[in-house]
This record gives C-alpha cells, structure tokens and sequence, in this order.
C-alpha cells in the first residue's frame, strides 16, 4: 500500500511558492534533488533538513523522492528553450537512464549545454581526434 489512504482524501501539504494552495502528498516531490527537474514539479514547502530527516516517512506518504526520467527531460528542454542554465547533474542523471523511452524526446532538440550557455542539437557537437588510445 503507496501512502495513507486518509491522507489522499484531501490537499493538506503546502508547496514552495505556492501559498494559495494545498497538495495531496502524491502531487508533491521532496526536495532532495529539486535541481534535476524544478521547473516540472511542486516542492513540498518544509526545510531540506527536516524532510532529509523524515525521508522514509514522506515516502510512505507518498512523496515523490526521486523524479522520473520524463520530469528531467522536461526540465532539460524547458530550460533549453528559455535559455536558462541547467544543473550539469541533469547529463549525469540522464545518462544513467539511457535506456528510459523518455530519452527519445531530446532527439533533434538543442539541449547539450555548451561552456558558453548556449544549447546545441547533438549535430552541432563533434570529436577530434585524442592521443589516449584505448584509454579514452
């Protein structure tokens, strides 16, 4: 069983930046890594050290703690397009869910972030020749 069923019946938890409304513990993710998807979700509205300290109590309410592939490709190709900054960990995190559908979506799209903040498609990006042989 995912979360209290009596806590489901009705929005009590509030989110960061949003103080007119109430979420359902489903409809809110813990902040622990809020800088993978931040433009995608809500936040439970609590100190980072306390929900770090009540992590396996969220989670039994249903806190979502860890987002899903489809929420970091979003993010990634949110901040493309507003040509915001992206957190690097996002590619670390990606690159980890490589064989997640989700992936498919960055396909053609500018989303490589470059040194300069600038986003280019996958095309734009290529590799010289290295003197490391096999240990590349």
């Amino acid at each position: 069983m995912r979360g209290l069923s009596c806590c489901n019946l009705f929005p009590w938890l509030p989110a960061k930046g949003n103080g007119e409304q109430w979420f359902q513990p489903q409809d809110l993710c813990a902040v622990f890594r809020s800088y993978l998807f931040e433009s995608q979700a809500y936040f439970l509205d609590a100190p980072d050290g306390i929900q770090k300290n009540i992590a396996d109590f969220l989670k039994w309410l249903g806190v979502i703690g860890e987002p899903p592939p489809s929420l970091v490709v979003k993010h990634l190709l949110y901040c493309s397009k507003e040509n915001r900054p992206v957190n690097r960990e996002v590619y670390s995190y990606l690159n980890n869910k490589t064989d997640d559908p989700a992936i498919n979506q960055l396909k053609g799209k500018a989303c490589l972030l470059l040194q300069n903040n600038q986003y280019v498609t996958a095309d734009h990006v290529f590799w010289g020749e290295q003197p490391f042989g096999r240990f590349r």
